[in-house]
């Protein structure tokens, strides 16, 4: 059996990549607009590129993807600051 700290680290790791990949999926559904998010080496685009509206957010912390799953557009923004 795995002790209690490996398995808490096993759940975060878990909800952390659940929470990316339903964001990254709810992304994929952008109608207007155009969106990079940047994670580490890894870039992901949304959207149209030629869309006058466009966005580029770097993603510094993977818990950001479930704290916009918790909170919304408010959440995403208040990531920002942290």
């Amino acid at each position: 059996m795995q002790p209690a700290s490996n398995m808490h680290t096993l759940r975060k790791s878990r909800l952390r990549s659940a929470s990316r990949s339903f964001v990254l999926a709810m992304f994929q559904r952008l109608e207007a607009g155009y969106l990079v998010l940047l994670e580490g080496d890894e870039s992901i685009e949304f959207g149209d590129p030629a869309s006058e509206i466009q966005a580029e957010v770097r993603i510094n912390d993977p818990s950001t993807y479930s704290r916009i799953l918790r909170g919304g557009s408010i959440a995403a923004g208040e990531s920002y600051f942290l």
